[in-house]
């Protein structure tokens, strides 16, 4: 059971990172008015920069999809609060 749920988690972490690339993507290409291979290129050093990847696609995912502020925090921070609720909970019921 418990490595169904790290497949589980382990494959939704890896589609929510791709549709995070997505917005950067998709946001350097409305921003810089450059093609999608370069945003492509670009986004790729964008975002393993840590506070300027994670503002750049959630600048693209409100101004090129029309996201809402808290629709674009729930994409880029839900996870980690998500992770940090399960976490709580399981040393929660893990204690004697």
């Amino acid at each position: 059971m418990g490595q169904a749920v790290g497949i589980i988690f382990g494959v939704g972490y890896f589609a929510i990172g791709i549709l995070q690339w997505f917005a950067t993507i998709d946001g350097l290409e409305h921003w810089f008015g450059i093609s999608g291979f370069f945003a492509f290129i670009l986004s790729g050093f964008i975002a393993y920069i840590p506070l300027v990847g994670t503002i750049a696609g959630f600048k693209g995912a409100m101004d090129v999809w029309g996201w809402g502020f808290l629709e674009a925090g729930a994409l880029f921070f839900g996870p980690v609060i998500v992770i940090f609720v399960f976490s709580w909970i399981s040393s929660m019921s893990s204690r004697d």
